[in-house]
């Protein structure tokens, strides 16, 4: 149900900062967009990425698990998301209850679709912990999904507008902060089932949100430093799911210092690889947008927090302490023939 709820709230932020927040960042008259113009577009497609969030561990909790042809059809539904948002904003939608309940009905259908599907009971009969073995593959993309959530989170939560003065801006990116905090909670705690849940889970809570809530309070323009930071903590929480409960914990300064390094590297290549492809500048174009002045750049922070996300779980990946899977017999008895 919590997982549900995700979706419910993202799909609601999607249609609110679609229909409301976007016309107040669109320049008007003799106005240029500047640097976080559209900072409204960024807090709709990480709004976006919790809902996708929720669905990746609902697929992988459901009877089928998730399958290469269901991690696909969530890609693509994905993709679907924001192509829709281009469409939309470059229509200049402005019926937000429409949109709202739309959103809403189009997340619960998948949300059906999705956790409603499986295989035959004899096939769950036979494989009944497939859905939960860290060796058959899913934990792998609810570990991935949690790594996206915990980059995303302190991206959201300090993003800027060129003023700094909209009323809307602080409760917005609060919000999704918040969102992608409970996101990312969701997923830590579907890829560790046997694990104690109730004290770690209310610490890892209040131990986001107070971050999501800290980071507004800092002036705008000093942000990064402390956003790398927050981003280096919920990154260092996550690597750990992945261990075997069996390893030292005393591994946990290292993958700190390696995220406070890591994070804001990756961070800030992610952002230069964007003013090189400029990827941030076709999709303002695609929305119908005026572009961003020559002497700013377009950014994408959505998509800066999913790549990092997304380096960040490869090389937890890589760097798994202990033993390969394929040292495990349980591991290569549980890969498909």
């Amino acid at each position: 149900m919590l997982g549900l709820m995700i979706a419910w709230a993202g799909a609601v932020f999607w249609a609110v900062g679609l229909t409301r927040l976007q016309p107040l960042t669109e320049p008007v008259g003799e106005e240029v967009a500047s640097n976080n113009t559209y900072w409204a577009r960024d807090l709709r497609w990480m709004a976006i990425v919790a809902v996708a969030v929720a669905f990746v561990v609902a697929a992988r909790s459901s009877a089928a698990g998730l399958g290469r042809v269901r991690a696909w059809c969530l890609a693509a539904g994905f993709a679907v998301a924001v192509a829709a948002d281009l469409v939309c904003d470059r229509l200049d939608v402005t019926a937000t209850i429409p949109f709202t309940v739309g959103a809403v009905v189009v997340v619960t259908a998948g949300w059906l679709a999705l956790t409603r599907s499986g295989p035959a009971r004899s096939a769950r009969a036979a494989d009944p912990d497939g859905a939960r073995n860290p060796a058959a593959g899913p934990t792998r993309a609810v570990v991935l999904a949690a790594a996206v959530a915990a980059a995303a989170m302190p991206l959201a939560a300090a993003i800027e507008s060129p003023t700094d003065t909209e009323a809307s801006l602080d409760p917005a990116a609060i919000g999704v902060g918040v969102l992608l905090a409970v996101a990312w909670l969701y997923a830590m705690l579907a890829a560790t089932p046997s694990r104690p849940r109730t004290v770690l889970a209310i610490a890892m809570a209040v131990v986001a949100v107070v971050t999501v809530v800290l980071l507004r309070q800092i002036a705008p323009g000093t942000r990064f430093g402390p956003m790398s930071a927050a981003g280096a903590v919920m990154l260092t929480l996550t690597a750990p799911v992945d261990w075997d409960r069996r390893e030292a914990w005393w591994r946990y300064p290292v993958v700190l210092f390696s995220a406070l390094v890591g994070y804001p590297f990756t961070v800030m290549l992610t952002v230069l690889l964007g003013m090189m492809l400029p990827v941030p500048a076709i999709m303002t174009e695609l929305a119908g947008s005026p572009p961003v002045n020559g002497a700013d750049t377009d950014t994408l922070y959505a998509l800066t927090g999913v790549l990092t996300g997304l380096v960040a779980a490869w090389i937890m990946r890589r760097s798994r302490p202990g033993q390969s899977l394929d040292s495990i017999p349980e591991a290569r008895a549980a890969e498909p023939r």
